[in-house]
């Protein structure tokens, strides 16, 4: 995202470089676009405890809503459930 010069204005002088996100970012298989997108943890690349997710999130229907729900785990040791939106 922010590799494109146009996103990367954006962000002034800061150094992406320094930082490490956690993230969700959903897309839509058919359009081939980006449907939304969710910051979880964000950390510096220099801190002890980096913000990482190590695992492929599950994807359910946790609250039998009829739409998919998104659980993952953070190297933070946060669990998040991610109500579909």
């Amino acid at each position: 995202y922010y590799s494109n010069q146009e996103h990367l204005s954006e962000l002034g002088n800061l150094d992406i470089t320094k930082y490490v996100a956690a993230s969700i970012v959903v897309f839509d298989l058919d359009t081939k676009q980006i449907k939304w997108t969710t910051e979880l943890d964000l950390s510096t690349d220099t801190s002890s405890y980096r913000s990482y997710i190590y695992s492929s999130p599950s994807v359910i229907d946790l609250d039998g809503d009829g739409n998919m729900d998104i659980l993952v785990g953070t190297s933070y040791g946060y669990f998040y459930v991610i109500d579909h939106k």
